[in-house]
């Protein structure tokens, strides 16, 4: 590392103390960190005859309490058990003496924490100096608003200076996202460069580096790349490199940290390959013949092919300039056909390996070749695309059929899933055609292109390809939508418009809280205006039946709500204006029954009650002319049938039930009637 960069690291750390006789505060990962001095303080090793400092902590609003007096570990222990087990050893390593008992003899004898290059780094080092103090109480309580206050004193002992930090917990760090800046492969290594902007990263000091071999391994800390600044102070770029093994995928990404090792956002990972793509297999040889439909390239395979990304073919009629790419071929190729040829004209080749990453190698496998006149196949036209023009009209455009031979074409059209092609088009010179004769969106159309010759011969038709209109159909507009509401839900329903329309693939359900005088929409509303109004789409899934459940509604509450249909090409309809509903306040509401007259009797059936702690269903009778009716059975919850036996012939029988839920019983719901011939 240059010792510029271990002096602005150095700097970096120092800056935490503004000056001489003040402290600073920095949040860490697991503690505040309080900046004292840029020094161990010792009656031996005085800062301006500061010898020590006391140091006092506030929360929120409290007095002022003692934390102690500020003292450096006093025993090689004491050091390691603070700063990390292995930091002598770092000592020693950087200053190249001879034991660990050095190391701590060094640190005795040196207290300025700037004479440790790069160890200042871990604030903990700093800690076991006694030029920081670190505190973690404060994290573990989850305080939010602190203060530091300190006492420095003298070498008489007397307090000489005091001074007080403030500081806020919880405030993320000023860090971006780190951006990819540029990688390089090899064999042996990978470097990789991520970059931020000073002005939005001051906090970024190092990063974390993150990597994993292979893609379905798991990721492991590689180590850390420092914050290296520009020297116009705006731009700041790690920098990675990493011994690989040859021709494995790698993967990296950095999370950068502030000098206490909060960290800010994670990059986003980068893949790379252990391989020098300057270094490609190449084609050895070629041989060539001529075809009926032009020159015939033919050669070995080129042995490790995991890397290659193609074949680039390369055309001259010069031996040794003017090449051109003729065009570029799977990797995997072992021959190509140049149809684009004029009989008696001599055509130089030569071939160029295409890695994944972009790169060519050198020309290899010179060829020549010169294919005399003879009837030849028309070329059908290549790179046939469909697109739509601001009308909605579908417009179908092709490349150039390269050929002195070739005087124009011609578009033909067919249904997706026919083969009877017909011409749609007059013979034109142009590579561009417009459909105007077709409009429904809902009907795919197969389009192809054809080439002629001067001789009036044809090229088979090119490959196809796939479009509709872009006049959207939209699906017919649901309506008649009504509803009704029971404890814990409200129910919609409303026409099914599969009758109107048979490509409606389902329903979409929007809701929207209102007020209780707020009046419904009456007019046609689409999905945008809908969500631009506030209201929700709460069904999950298209709804294939023609009713829907909310059992997501606050009792009391008014609601807005607006159906949609949508086709099976995905199109989206508008809304029939909105239904107005106010969820039930009743805390208990008995369901709907059934009667019907069955061979065993009087059946009375009903929906399970979606109100928690409901114990039992009652169920009333009354005959005609009765006027109280009469409890003739209660039903446990679960069960939705109860029938009832021998009931008299040739009378009319009312029934009608009521729910009990811990003592508290609903309203007798509505009477339904049976009769017994």
């Amino acid at each position: 590392m240059k010792l510029t960069t271990i002096i602005s690291l150095g700097l970096l750390i120092l800056c935490q103390i503004p000056s001489l006789a003040q402290i600073g505060a920095s949040e860490g990962k697991e503690a505040v960190y309080v900046y004292l001095s840029d020094r161990r303080l010792s009656a031996q090793t005085p800062m301006e005859n500061l010898t020590g400092v006391n140091l006092y902590r506030s929360i929120g609003n409290e007095a002022f309490k003692p934390l102690g007096r500020v003292q450096a570990a006093g025993t090689q222990e004491d050091f390691k058990r603070v700063a990390g087990q292995t930091i002598l050893h770092d000592i020693q390593i950087q200053k190249n003496l001879k034991s660990e008992q050095d190391a701590w003899e060094y640190v005795r004898k040196n207290p300025l924490l700037n004479d440790y290059g790069i160890i200042v780094l871990n604030p903990d080092f700093s800690v076991a100096m006694g030029a920081v103090y670190k505190d973690e109480e404060v994290k573990k309580a989850g305080a939010k608003s602190i203060r530091y206050k300190a006492e420095f004193i003298t070498v008489d002992g007397k307090v000489n200076k005091t001074s007080e930090a403030n500081l806020t917990l919880g405030i993320p760090p000023v860090i971006a996202k780190p951006l990819l800046e540029n990688i390089i492969e090899a064999d042996s290594s990978v470097i990789v460069t991520w970059k931020l902007q000073v002005a939005s990263s001051p906090d970024a000091t190092l990063g974390e580096i993150w990597m994993r071999e292979k893609a379905n391994m798991p990721f492991k800390k590689a180590g850390y790349a420092f914050a290296n600044r520009d020297e116009k102070n705006e731009n700041i770029s790690f920098i990675w490199q990493q011994r690989v093994k040859p021709g494995l995928s790698y993967g990296f990404y950095i999370v950068p940290q502030t000098l206490v090792n909060l960290a800010g956002p994670t990059s986003d990972t980068v893949s790379l390959v252990s391989k020098n793509f300057r270094n490609l297999p190449q084609i050895p040889i070629a041989s060539v013949r001529d075809t009926v439909s032009g020159i015939f390239i033919s050669w070995k395979t080129i042995g490790d092919l995991s890397f290659l990304g193609g074949i680039v073919i390369e055309r001259s009629k010069l031996p040794s300039e003017g090449y051109t790419v003729l065009d570029t071929i799977s990797a995997t190729a072992t021959s190509y056909l140049d149809i684009q040829v004029l009989p008696s004209t001599l055509y130089h080749y030569r071939f160029r390996m295409l890695s994944i990453r972009g790169s060519l190698s050198e020309p290899s496998a010179h060829v020549s070749h010169r294919m005399f006149a003879k009837r030849r196949a028309i070329e059908a036209p290549e790179g046939v695309r469909i697109a739509k023009n601001s009308s909605g009209n579908t417009v179908i455009s092709w490349k150039q059929v390269v050929s002195p031979e070739v005087s124009s074409y011609q578009v033909f059209r067919t249904l997706q899933g026919s083969e009877q092609f017909n011409p749609i088009s007059n013979i034109t010179q142009d590579t561009t055609f417009t459909d105007t004769t077709v409009h429904n969106s809902r009907i795919v159309y197969k389009y192809a292109v054809k080439t002629l010759n001067y001789e009036n011969r044809t090229s088979e038709l090119s490959h196809a390809v796939f479009g509709s209109p872009g006049d959207i159909i939209l699906p017919k507009t649901p309506y008649d939508v009504e509803g009704y509401t029971e404890p814990g839900k409200i129910t919609l329903r409303w026409k099914d418009m599969v009758a109107y329309d048979a490509c409606i693939r389902g329903y979409a359900v929007y809701r929207k809280a209102i007020g209780a005088g707020s009046k419904p929409n009456e007019t046609e509303l689409s999905p945008q205006t809908l969500l631009t109004n506030g209201f929700k789409k709460i069904s999950e899934e298209l709804v294939r039946e023609v009713i829907f459940a909310d059992k997501t509604t606050t009792p009391g509450m008014s609601y807005a709500y607006a159906v949609t249909a949508t086709d099976q090409f995905g199109v989206e309809g508008n809304a029939l204006g909105t239904k107005k509903l106010t969820s039930s306040r009743t805390a208990l509401r008995a369901p709907e029954i059934y009667v019907r007259k069955t061979s065993k009797g009087i059946e009375v059936t009903w929906d399970d009650v979606l109100v928690s702690g409901i114990d039992k269903y009652l169920i009333f009778s009354r005959g005609n002319g009765q006027k109280d009716a009469v409890l003739i059975a209660e039903i446990q919850p679960g069960k939705e049938v109860y029938v009832i036996p021998n009931v008299r012939a040739g009378q009319l029988h009312f029934y009608s039930m009521q729910i009990s839920a811990k003592g508290i019983k609903s309203p007798v719901g509505v009477e339904k009637s049976a009769r017994v011939d």
